[in-house]
């Protein structure tokens, strides 16, 4: 442990860093060799050399050698003793520096951790000779850790980062610092910033709040964090950091309009090349356990990409393997084994979103691009190395009202949701959307998940909950009135509806269904949107758009709810059935080299990899060179949906619309 240290450095009486060697006292170098030469004697000979010259010019260094002795001895107490009696005597003598440090550890293993840190924030580092400098950093830091005190355990490792002259302690030293400010929410590590003003890690700290407002879309919140951290001491690596961060946000600044060009677009412009690409890729994915069979389809199309099978077998690509079997633990040492191969340039997966951060830990540690497979928007957060490529609910919910608003000029809303997690999520996703576009929801209704009835959220939303006795009165009579339709001729039948749809309300008000929403949003999977859309018309919701998510995508849909869905329009990561050039190319490859059709998981893959080839392509091997590469896809044509990819790592991808016409699902893009 530390203690182990002292031997060296007292026996040996290492000089402060400050004073020029001086010539030996005879008295303390024989104490000293006796000390050495008879360790059983050893204290009582150090004790008597200080008795007799307590206040001489090696006092310090008798004490620390006598305290380093009682200490082997098992007598900690005593150690503690005579360093506390020399600081009382001698406070400021050359060597109390040393004392103070190495009292501060017995107080430390004592478990006095208040005691430890009031001694070692007494030293005075710069005369500490390097090695204890940096032991003294150190041992502060862990104490205001053990007191809770994060602001003070950073400032210390600051400074031991800043410092020290051993590569491998800074490198240590910045990612416990990394560590930290990773668990800072950005109040805190603004607070923290003006606490450190210019003290190291000031500018990491500046850095990783430039971080947190880019990657929030604030850019001039961005902008003022990164020339904060421009003024304070800033280290080579910070300052490397901090270009890369400045040049994502001017390029993050300078993206697209939001709205990215639509299949038909991308597909009458040339798409990027693969041909040439050289070089390894890695592949972390569940191979085996309960995901085995997502982790085969995104492997297969991982493979396709690379030229594995097909007509591009020659094309020189390596892919390395790992099952990281779901497991965290396994997916964050799959990306650390990959990377400490230098000829890998990146790494694809994994799939599922815990061990996409495990994965993403290790690959930013590592200084690998990793491009996850994972809908988690939080993996690439604060992450220069890390690229999430999965399409989001808020990608779909956005491209819906994109298309409901622009396109079909839709400006009042409706919502019907499963009360849970995943209900409510796509309801507030998709609501932020439709206003962001100058739209409104005027209605929402929910249900319980397992419902099968939802004639009372229908009702809600068409205005039967609010109604008055007259009211309620007036509908009697109409549904009299409908009824006796329901028993006369086509003719009679007809005047009938007719005559119930003028049945008005007091004040000649209109009666419930009153159906003032242009389209309505059922954020629910295939099968209770099949189940809702024959209740909408059984309760006269009529003429409106029906919109939904992905989880709408599936043959069941049309089977179950019929008539009643069509015109419905959904969105989907993939459409085997695409006639885009580019994804029917990808269908054929797919089937002539597995004998069946791609899904979701093999296109998502099948695009991750050929992003690293579009780099390896153009030249770039050096795995940051493929990392900026990465920053600057812009309108990517892929076959999972158009994509860019955001200064955060983040991908923001245009997904298919598709739309139920004449009982088929077709798409509309």
């Amino acid at each position: 442990g530390v203690l182990v240290l002292w031997v060296g450095v007292v026996l040996a009486c290492a000089a402060p860093p400050t004073r020029a060697p001086r010539a030996p006292d005879p008295a303390w170098e024989g104490a000293r060799a006796a000390a050495e030469a008879d360790p059983a004697r050893g204290e009582a000979i150090l004790e008597g050399y200080l008795a007799a010259h307590r206040d001489g010019r090696h006092a310090d260094d008798a004490t620390l050698a006598l305290a380093e002795l009682r200490a082997r001895h098992g007598d900690p107490d005593g150690a503690r003793s005579v360093l506390a009696e020399a600081l009382r005597s001698r406070p400021r003598s050359e060597r109390s520096d040393g004392v103070r440090l190495q009292l501060a550890v017995l107080e430390r293993e004592a478990g006095r951790a208040d005691d430890a840190y009031r001694v070692a924030s007494a030293i005075r580092p710069s005369r500490l000779p390097a090695a204890q400098r940096a032991q003294a950093y150190r041992l502060l830091s862990e104490v205001a850790a053990s007191r809770d005190d994060r602001s003070g355990q950073l400032r210390w490792l600051g400074q031991l980062a800043s410092e020290t002259r051993s590569a491998v302690e800074r490198e240590a030293a910045n990612r416990e610092i990394d560590a930290l400010l990773g668990g800072l929410d950005t109040a805190d590590l603004a607070s923290l910033a003006k606490r450190l003003g210019n003290a190291p890690p000031a500018d990491r700290v500046w850095l990783r709040l430039a971080e947190r407002h880019a990657s929030a879309g604030d850019f001039e919140a961005a902008e003022e964090a990164l020339a904060a951290a421009g003024e304070r001491a800033v280290t080579p690596e910070s300052e490397a950091v901090r270009d890369e961060l400045a040049a994502r946000v001017r390029a993050r600044r300078s993206v697209e309009t939001p709205q990215l060009p639509g299949f038909g677009e991308v597909a009458r412009l040339e798409g990027p090349s693969t041909a040439g690409a050289r070089g390894t890729l890695g592949v972390v994915l569940p191979l085996s356990g309960p995901f085995a069979r997502f982790g085969d389809a995104s492997l297969r199309g991982v493979l396709l990409a690379a030229g594995v099978f097909g007509p591009n077998a020659e094309a020189g690509m390596r892919v390395l393997v790992h099952d990281s079997a779901g497991d965290p633990v396994r997916a964050g040492r799959a990306v650390a084994t990959l990377a400490a191969d230098s000829d890998v340039e990146a790494v694809v997966g994994p799939l599922l979103g815990a061990a996409a951060q495990a994965a993403a830990e290790a690959a930013e540690d590592n200084r690998i691009p990793l491009l996850a497979l994972s809908a988690r928007e939080g993996v690439a957060e604060g992450r220069s190395y890390v690229f999430r490529l999965a399409l989001t609910p808020r990608a779909e919910a956005e491209e819906l009202a994109e298309h409901a608003v622009r396109t079909l000029g839709a400006q009042r809303f409706a919502i019907l949701h499963p009360d849970d997690a995943y209900g409510g999520g796509l309801k507030n996703l998709f609501w932020d959307a439709v206003e962001a576009r100058g739209a409104r929801v005027v209605g929402v209704g929910r249900y319980e998940p397992r419902a099968t009835d939802f004639r009372d959220p229908i009702r809600r939303l068409t205005g039967h909950l609010l109604l008055d006795d007259a009211q309620k009165e007036a509908l009697r009579e109409r549904k009299k009135i409908l009824n006796r339709a329901k028993r006369v001729g086509f003719e009679e039948a007809a005047l009938l509806r007719e005559e119930a749809a003028a049945v008005l309300g007091p004040d000649e008000t209109p009666l419930p269904p009153i159906v003032d929403f242009d389209a309505l949003f059922i954020a629910d999977a295939h099968e209770k949107a099949a189940l809702i859309a024959p209740q909408l018309a059984f309760h006269e919701v009529s003429g409106v758009q029906l919109l939904g998510p992905s989880g709408w995508n599936h043959p069941d849909l049309v089977e179950v709810g019929g008539d009643h869905l069509e015109g419905a329009i959904f969105t989907e990561s993939f459409f085997a059935e695409s006639h885009v050039a580019f994804v029917a190319q990808f269908r054929t490859r797919y089937r002539e080299a597995f004998g069946e059709d791609p899904d979701v998981l093999a296109a998502q893959a099948f695009d991750a990899s050929n992003l690293v080839l579009v780099q390896l392509a153009r030249g770039l091997s050096d795995r940051r060179e493929v990392r900026e590469g990465l920053l600057g896809v812009r309108a990517y044509p892929g076959v999972s949906g158009v994509t860019s990819i955001l200064s955060d790592g983040n991908a923001r991808k245009r997904p298919f619309l598709l739309q139920v016409e004449e009982g088929r699902v077709v798409a509309v893009d």
